[in-house]
Protein backbone atom coordinates (compact mmCIF):
# COMPACT_ATOMS: atom_id res chain seq x y z
CA UNK A 1 0.00 0.00 0.00
CA UNK A 2 2.82 2.50 1.05
CA UNK A 3 4.63 1.78 -2.46
CA UNK A 4 1.03 2.65 -4.57
CA UNK A 5 0.78 5.70 -2.05
CA UNK A 6 4.27 6.93 -3.09
CA UNK A 7 3.71 5.89 -6.94
CA UNK A 8 0.61 8.19 -6.91
CA UNK A 9 2.47 11.13 -4.96
CA UNK A 10 5.17 10.65 -8.12
CA UNK A 11 2.53 10.56 -10.44
CA UNK A 12 0.98 13.69 -9.42
CA UNK A 13 4.57 15.57 -9.02
CA UNK A 14 5.22 14.37 -12.51
CA UNK A 15 2.11 15.89 -14.03
CA UNK A 16 2.41 18.99 -11.83
CA UNK A 17 6.20 19.82 -13.48
CA UNK A 18 4.41 18.78 -17.52
CA UNK A 19 1.70 21.13 -16.67
CA UNK A 20 4.26 23.78 -15.52
CA UNK A 21 6.89 23.55 -18.90
CA UNK A 22 3.91 23.32 -20.65
CA UNK A 23 2.25 26.30 -19.33
CA UNK A 24 5.28 28.85 -20.29
CA UNK A 25 5.98 29.65 -16.49
CA UNK A 26 8.93 31.30 -15.67
CA UNK A 27 12.48 29.72 -15.09
CA UNK A 28 12.28 30.58 -11.13
CA UNK A 29 8.51 28.85 -11.42
CA UNK A 30 9.78 25.46 -12.82
CA UNK A 31 12.38 25.65 -10.31
CA UNK A 32 10.34 25.97 -7.48
CA UNK A 33 7.80 23.20 -8.67
CA UNK A 34 10.89 20.66 -9.21
CA UNK A 35 11.84 21.38 -5.78
CA UNK A 36 9.80 18.68 -3.82
CA UNK A 37 11.02 19.25 -0.51
CA UNK A 38 11.21 22.75 -0.93
CA UNK A 39 14.22 22.89 0.66
CA UNK A 40 15.57 25.49 -1.73
CA UNK A 41 17.90 23.10 -4.02
CA UNK A 42 16.85 20.17 -6.82
CA UNK A 43 18.61 16.92 -6.35
CA UNK A 44 19.02 14.76 -9.47
CA UNK A 45 15.71 12.98 -8.29
CA UNK A 46 13.70 15.96 -8.12
CA UNK A 47 15.17 16.74 -11.72
CA UNK A 48 14.39 13.40 -13.05
CA UNK A 49 11.04 13.74 -12.25
CA UNK A 50 10.69 16.08 -15.18
CA UNK A 51 13.06 14.05 -17.66
CA UNK A 52 11.85 10.91 -18.79
CA UNK A 53 15.60 9.47 -20.08
CA UNK A 54 17.50 9.28 -17.03
CA UNK A 55 20.88 9.79 -19.48
CA UNK A 56 19.17 12.93 -20.35
CA UNK A 57 18.66 14.26 -16.96
CA UNK A 58 21.98 12.88 -15.28
CA UNK A 59 23.55 15.08 -18.25
CA UNK A 60 21.49 17.97 -17.55
CA UNK A 61 22.12 17.68 -13.77
CA UNK A 62 26.13 17.39 -14.56
CA UNK A 63 25.88 21.08 -16.49
CA UNK A 64 23.67 22.71 -14.53
CA UNK A 65 25.52 21.53 -11.12
CA UNK A 66 28.23 24.09 -11.57
CA UNK A 67 29.60 23.68 -8.03
CA UNK A 68 29.90 20.10 -7.55
CA UNK A 69 27.66 20.12 -4.78
CA UNK A 70 25.27 17.42 -6.13
CA UNK A 71 22.10 19.89 -5.59
CA UNK A 72 20.89 22.71 -7.77
CA UNK A 73 20.37 26.46 -6.54
CA UNK A 74 18.29 28.77 -7.72
CA UNK A 75 20.97 30.45 -9.56
CA UNK A 76 22.70 27.64 -11.62
CA UNK A 77 19.37 26.57 -12.85
CA UNK A 78 18.27 29.79 -13.79
CA UNK A 79 21.68 31.03 -15.17
CA UNK A 80 21.37 27.40 -17.58
CA UNK A 81 18.06 26.40 -18.10
CA UNK A 82 17.38 26.80 -21.90
CA UNK A 83 20.54 28.53 -22.84
CA UNK A 84 22.44 25.70 -24.49
CA UNK A 85 25.60 28.54 -25.65
CA UNK A 86 25.77 29.25 -22.08
CA UNK A 87 26.37 25.45 -20.96
CA UNK A 88 28.48 24.93 -24.35
CA UNK A 89 30.66 28.10 -23.15
CA UNK A 90 31.14 26.66 -19.47
CA UNK A 91 32.44 23.08 -21.24
CA UNK A 92 35.16 24.88 -23.86
CA UNK A 93 37.24 25.69 -21.07
CA UNK A 94 40.31 26.65 -23.80
CA UNK A 95 37.78 29.21 -25.63
CA UNK A 96 38.44 27.72 -29.01
CA UNK A 97 34.67 27.11 -29.96
CA UNK A 98 35.38 23.45 -29.87
CA UNK A 99 34.44 20.80 -26.70
CA UNK A 100 37.11 18.05 -26.95
CA UNK A 101 36.26 14.66 -25.75
CA UNK A 102 38.65 15.73 -22.80
CA UNK A 103 37.03 19.03 -21.98
CA UNK A 104 33.16 17.21 -21.89
CA UNK A 105 34.16 14.13 -20.17
CA UNK A 106 36.00 16.46 -17.01
CA UNK A 107 32.08 16.55 -16.55
CA UNK A 108 31.65 12.94 -15.88
CA UNK A 109 32.49 10.44 -13.09
CA UNK A 110 31.17 7.46 -15.60
CA UNK A 111 34.49 7.59 -18.64
CA UNK A 112 31.97 5.21 -20.97
CA UNK A 113 28.90 7.55 -20.35
CA UNK A 114 30.94 10.18 -21.35
CA UNK A 115 32.06 8.85 -24.35
CA UNK A 116 28.59 7.53 -25.37
CA UNK A 117 27.16 11.07 -24.94
CA UNK A 118 30.62 13.11 -27.34
CA UNK A 119 29.41 10.52 -29.67
CA UNK A 120 25.89 11.61 -29.48
CA UNK A 121 26.58 15.42 -29.71
CA UNK A 122 29.76 15.33 -32.34
CA UNK A 123 27.12 15.14 -35.13
CA UNK A 124 29.87 15.24 -38.16
CA UNK A 125 32.48 12.76 -36.55
CA UNK A 126 35.16 15.55 -36.45
CA UNK A 127 36.42 14.42 -33.10
CA UNK A 128 35.12 17.85 -31.59
CA UNK A 129 31.69 19.62 -30.58
CA UNK A 130 30.65 22.48 -32.19
CA UNK A 131 28.02 24.53 -30.72
CA UNK A 132 25.77 24.14 -33.66
CA UNK A 133 25.51 20.63 -33.02
CA UNK A 134 25.55 20.53 -29.13
CA UNK A 135 22.16 22.89 -29.32
CA UNK A 136 20.85 20.13 -31.55
CA UNK A 137 21.33 17.20 -29.19
CA UNK A 138 20.77 20.37 -25.76
CA UNK A 139 17.25 20.84 -27.15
Amino acid sequence: MKKLVLFMVMIFFVMTAANVFAGGESIESIFYSLDMDKDGNVTREELCVYYTDIEVCSERFYFYDRNDNDMLSLEEFVGLAGKPELVFVNIDKDKDGRVTKKELCALYDDVAFCEKRFIHYDRNGDGYIILKEFEVVFK
